[in-house]
């Protein structure tokens, strides 16, 4: 853990991972990770909006006294900083003064939020019309076969973990189905959500929503709530055979007007190009992946070798 002070108190901290991370190419890195260890297993929980931790107001030089601090030990050759905002780059690239560390991005992706405030009486009121003409009609078909759709939120810690449980087998399911292995297909995974919802459910911050026509119920929302921000962390969708039902739009359509009767004000889609996050929001900002990488030769034969590569398949 790496903490910065000032005048006595923490306006910074940092949990660092360390370990040997496999390139594509080959090449080995000492690696340093904010907020991941570096096994593959293990970081499949994933971070978005990560990064150093500061004080409003002290961003920077929280960042740029960490990243001095860093660079003080010479026993790394990378430190990976994932999710971070895109708005944010700055602060790394500022905070890195004179240490002769180059800072690449890795990736980036969007990230998809609703103002709750500007959503209007209902999440219809700001979408398109081609999806509202989808969300309704998928309203009317729920309704018509199995009741009127409704939304309800686990109220104590024992519903929530039955609201989890049975998150986990209808995401499972889902994802299986599909040949893939879902976000909870180990034990470790599993375990560190239930340790986060029975530590943090009771002080608000967890939000574990049913969503159901009737008594059949299609969809669950496993999101973190924290100083107004509802951040849509998982789910589960039971999908029929019809096209015409859309069990994941209707479910956050419902999440986002229960979190905006609640007074929250952003309901967080997270990163991912999905249509259904491009329907909902009325706002999209971006997320990247930052190297801080230190010039060695390995590194400089990596890039040779992988420009001839590209010269070679230019040519056939």
């Amino acid at each position: 853990v790496l903490e910065c002070c000032f005048e006595g108190r923490t306006v910074g901290l940092a949990v660092i991972g360390a370990g040997q991370v496999k390139r594509r190419s080959g090449v080995s890195s000492r690696a340093l990770l904010v907020s991941e260890t570096g096994i593959e297993m293990l970081d499949h929980i994933t971070v978005e909006h990560s990064g150093i931790l500061a004080e409003r107001g002290r961003e920077e030089d929280v960042v740029r006294q960490c990243l001095g601090y860093l660079s003080r030990d010479r026993g790394w050759d990378e430190l990976y900083v994932r999710g971070v905002e895109s708005t944010h780059v700055a602060r790394y690239r500022s905070g890195l003064g004179s240490a002769k560390v180059e800072l690449l991005t890795e990736a980036q992706y969007p990230y998809y939020t609703v103002d709750l405030n500007k959503s209007g009486r209902s999440v219809l009121d700001g979408v398109s019309a081609n999806t509202r003409y989808q969300i309704r009609r998928s309203l009317r078909r729920y309704e018509a076969d199995w009741g009127t759709v409704h939304v309800t939120a686990a109220t104590t810690l024992q519903e929530a973990n039955m609201y989890f449980d049975a998150l986990l087998v209808m995401h499972q399911a889902s994802w299986n189905k599909r040949g893939e292995p879902g976000a909870f297909h180990t034990h470790y995974a599993i375990n560190f959500h239930k340790g986060i919802i029975g530590k943090a459910f009771e002080r608000g911050e967890i939000q574990l929503l049913k969503i159901a026509a009737g008594d059949y119920v299609f969809g669950y929302l496993y999101n973190f709530v924290y100083a107004g921000t509802v951040s849509s962390y998982q789910s589960a969708f039971d999908f029929q055979d019809s096209p015409h039902l859309k069990p994941g739009l209707v479910s956050h359509t419902f999440a986002i007007d229960h979190n905006a009767r609640l007074a929250h004000q952003c309901y967080d889609l997270l990163q991912g190009e999905q249509q259904y996050k491009r329907s909902l929001t009325n706002h999209t900002g971006q997320m990247v992946s930052l190297i801080l990488r230190r010039p060695r030769v390995k590194f400089r034969l990596e890039s040779l070798l992988v420009a001839a590569y590209r010269s070679v398949r230019r040519k056939k």
